[in-house]
């Protein structure tokens, strides 16, 4: 049984309340709180080599913000001594030591933003502000070229249906400029149990507003999901997702602590955590509904023709409707 991607919480936290991100819209969820102990995180890491002994990477993020981790500089070199290259994504607006993290040379730094100005960007990203944002970006820039480390910067742009146009076109300037390559996504709508409402009761304030933003709707994305469906979940079959408590999420779309698996990651063989996720009934109301599939943006060409449809003429970003 192989697992290729290990999805690890650092903090119970984030500095932002995205509206898309259950950070902000699930409030009254029951999550873990606090940072994980450098004890815990060597063990659970220990724990990945032996039952994955193939793995090379590791994803220091879910839904909340590494840079928030008082030694994530430690943490990185932890991962590295057990053979593995850290991967961080990074709302990019705390940056207490980004130099300290950039010389542990992680393998991938993503920074997730919405915008170049600051009224567009503020819509997606709640409380960040896109000049903090284009400032750590430069430095960033110069970490890497200081300490001349290999890291991949990246900048994963959300595309909703107001910021394209001129608005991706001066961030993809800017992030090309600094060495960063950047990559349009489709934004989307999470956690799982949200989704769930959208279709059992429907949305209201903030939650509707964020869906009306969407260039492709969830009850599209269903559809064209149920119309191909996919034979397993990549979420459920490929991935794990560890909290910062060391308990074990379903999978990383989820987010209130009763869609975990386990208490505690490292007393529970992999294959045992991975029949928990098989036996879950959540699994198949998902699926029954293609939402495993909408995750992963399947089929990519059905999300083509529904985003071309939705903004005829509009000027789509290079790259975001890449093929199956």
């Amino acid at each position: 049984m192989s697992v290729e991607t290990y999805y690890i919480d650092l903090v119970g936290s984030c500095n932002l309340k995205c509206p898309s991100c259950p950070i902000a819209n699930s409030r009254g969820a029951d999550r873990p709180v606090g940072v994980m102990s450098e004890a815990m995180f060597t063990d659970i890491v220990r724990k990945i080599r032996r039952e994955s002994p193939d793995l090379q990477q590791l994803w220091l993020f879910n839904w909340t913000e590494p840079v928030l981790h008082p030694r994530l500089p430690a943490l990185i070199e932890i991962a590295r001594e057990e053979g593995f290259r850290a991967c961080l994504s990074s709302n990019l607006n705390a940056g207490k030591d980004l130099e300290g993290v950039m010389a542990a040379a992680p393998l991938q730094w993503i920074v997730s933003l919405s915008g170049f100005t600051q009224d567009v960007y503020a819509r997606g990203h709640t409380r960040g502000d896109i000049d903090t944002v284009k400032a750590n970006m430069e430095r960033l820039a110069g970490y890497k070229a200081k300490h001349g480390v290999d890291t991949h910067l990246l900048v994963s742009y959300h595309c909703y249906n107001d910021n394209l146009g001129d608005e991706y076109e001066q961030m993809r300037a800017f992030s090309e400029s600094l060495g960063f390559h950047i990559t349009p996504t489709y934004a989307y709508f999470y956690p799982l149990e949200k989704l769930f409402d959208y279709f059992e009761t429907g949305l209201v304030g903030e939650d509707q507003a964020l869906v009306d933003r969407l260039i492709v709707s969830p009850a599209r994305a269903s559809d064209m999901a149920l119309a191909q469906p996919s034979p397993d979940c990549i979420l459920r079959s490929n991935m794990m997702t560890i909290n910062c408590d060391g308990s074990v999420a379903l999978c990383c779309a989820v987010f209130d602590k009763r869609y975990g698996i386990g208490e505690r990651f490292v007393d529970v063989p992999l294959e045992e955590l991975q029949a928990r996720k098989y036996a879950h009934d959540t699994c198949k109301k998902c699926m029954g509904l293609g939402l495993h599939d909408a995750f992963a943006y399947h089929p990519a060409a059905g999300w083509r023709d529904a985003a071309t449809e939705a903004l005829p003429g509009a000027d789509f970003p290079e790259g975001l409707f890449g093929g199956d």
